[in-house]
């Protein structure tokens, strides 16, 4: 004889419901912020715009990222020359101190 609780059948399906809920939220949040990056104009404030992100969630102006130069670029849709020359440009500026996937932002 097969019976099936009904009660923990449902509270299985709100769980379930419930994390591809969050999973789907934190992707929309996810690809909101790279919209928001990828939609600058210029490369400096791409990359501007990143850095004040992870600032922000880092709660610190000086933090790591997850992305190597190559990956960064992939993700601000630039090229990684184009990357590398601008961030070397914000240092020389004053802006930005980084070494490797650590970076500082100074104004």
């Amino acid at each position: 004889n097969f019976s099936i609780d009904n009660e923990n059948n449902s509270n299985e399906i709100l769980k379930f419901l419930s994390n591809i809920f969050k999973i789907s939220l934190k992707k929309n949040i996810l690809f909101t912020e790279k919209l928001e990056h990828i939609t600058k104009k210029t490369i400096r404030e791409k990359i501007i715009s990143y850095l004040s992100t992870e600032a922000l969630k880092n709660r610190s102006n000086s933090f790591f990222i997850k992305f190597d130069r190559q990956e960064l670029a992939d993700y601000l849709f630039v090229e990684r020359s184009a990357l590398s020359r601008e961030l070397s440009s914000m240092k020389k500026d004053g802006l930005i101190e980084y070494n490797k996937n650590h970076f500082t932002l100074i104004k």
